[in-house]
């Protein structure tokens, strides 16, 4: 069984881990702005980490959630970003 505690633990790494992939993510696209001319007005951008099911599976979760309380996003056009788990 797992306790709360561990629940509330890992949804707080999960956020860390996505906050620190968006992080990486604005600055490519800032250094590779070819690459962001190619990502299509109000897509909706997944992070995902190789070898990390349970965060992917949090992270589509968590975006879905957010994408459909607003309606600018479009949910039949969203890109995963994979990489690779993060380095301490």
């Amino acid at each position: 069984m797992i306790s709360a505690f561990s629940a509330v633990n890992r949804k707080m790494m999960n956020g860390y881990k996505n906050s620190m992939l968006v992080r990486e993510f604005d600055r490519y696209v800032l250094e590779h702005p070819e690459f962001a001319e190619k990502i299509p007005n109000n897509a909706l951008i997944i992070m995902q980490m190789d070898g990390d099911e349970e965060f992917n599976q949090w992270a589509k979760e968590a975006a879905l959630k957010v994408a459909e309380k607003r309606a600018a996003y479009n949910l039949h056009n969203y890109y995963r970003i994979k990489t690779s788990p993060l380095k301490n």
